[in-house]
């Protein structure tokens, strides 16, 4: 038995939008008679929603019932796993939206038959994905309970597909000024810290991702170039080139990767102008899809 009837209004106070029935009966469903009953539209496609992003629309429901006190239910049903809190469903007349569930929930009362049929619209259904929901398309289904005084609450046989898409996604924080790496030449051939160190937090939704890190180099304002291969990242006791992309940390989608002070290195070389030397640190995320390493 599906606990109390939170959002619990009178017929009165919904939108009336009107439909047509015409002489449409209920159907049955074991011995008791459950009404006609239809959502509109009956499939809703949510594209390119990325974390942090949200998406809104609207659907209706239209029904037909003699009883004089009943109410609909609605649970979300998927074969796949759609995190909690990522799809919100406001009913017309309330002001703050009911996260979906497979636990049913009170959506709509009526407290007079509507042997004619009534639509009832102004349903908010609201897709808002976190960064722990995997990229992929979902596919789901909104299934509608029909209870009558002093019954069981009853699944009706229309539902509302929804089809959820979601894109991979990166993100990164870290202040701008960090991205670009400065380097006094003027004393002798060796190696030499760069300013400032790098501090960040990256996080994507796609499981595995590999935070990258890269360099193009420093340029000289005087003329002259450091090679990447002459860029050192310091990880843990060891210092690694940037001769490639620098593997720095692999994570599961959702989680956040931190990381703090990391020291840079260059190494000059007598060849090397003096003057002052500029470059740029670069941020990416690896991950592999259906088509290969992104």
């Amino acid at each position: 038995m599906i606990a109390g009837w939170r959002m619990a209004k009178a017929l009165a106070i919904l939108v009336i939008l009107g439909v047509f029935f015409g002489d449409t009966r209920g159907t049955r469903m074991g011995a008791q008679e459950i009404p006609a009953f239809v959502p509109f539209p009956q499939k809703l496609v949510f594209s390119g929603v990325k974390p942090g992003e949200e998406r809104t629309t609207e659907f209706s429901l239209a029904l037909q019932t003699g009883d004089t006190s009943w109410a609909l239910f609605v649970a979300l049903k998927s074969q796949e796993t759609i995190p909690q809190g990522v799809l919100l469903l406001r009913a017309p007349g309330e002001k703050n939206p009911l996260p979906l569930s497979p636990t049913p929930i009170l959506i709509l009362q009526g407290t007079q038959p509507a042997p004619h049929g009534v639509t009832v619209g102004g349903f908010t259904l609201t897709f808002a994905p976190s960064w722990a929901m995997e990229a992929g398309e979902y596919t789901a289904n909104l299934v509608f309970f029909y209870q009558r005084t002093g019954g069981q609450p009853m699944p009706l046989p229309q539902s509302l597909t929804l089809v959820l898409a979601v894109p991979p996604a990166f993100q990164v924080e870290m202040q701008e000024a960090q991205k670009d790496i400065a380097l006094e030449v003027s004393g002798p051939p060796g190696l030499y810290s760069l300013t400032p160190a790098l501090s960040l937090s990256a996080r994507a939704n796609v499981t595995p991702w590999t935070l990258l890190l890269s360099t193009r180099g420093l340029t000289g304002e005087q003329g002259g170039h450091i090679p990447p291969e002459r860029v050192f990242v310091k990880l843990g006791k060891s210092l690694v080139s940037f001769q490639n992309p620098v593997v720095v940390r692999t994570a599961r989608a959702g989680e956040t990767v931190t990381l703090a002070n990391l020291l840079l290195f260059v190494e000059t070389r007598v060849e090397d102008p003096p003057g002052q030397y500029r470059g740029e640190i670069a941020m990416a995320c690896s991950f592999r899809s259906k088509g290969g390493v992104q």
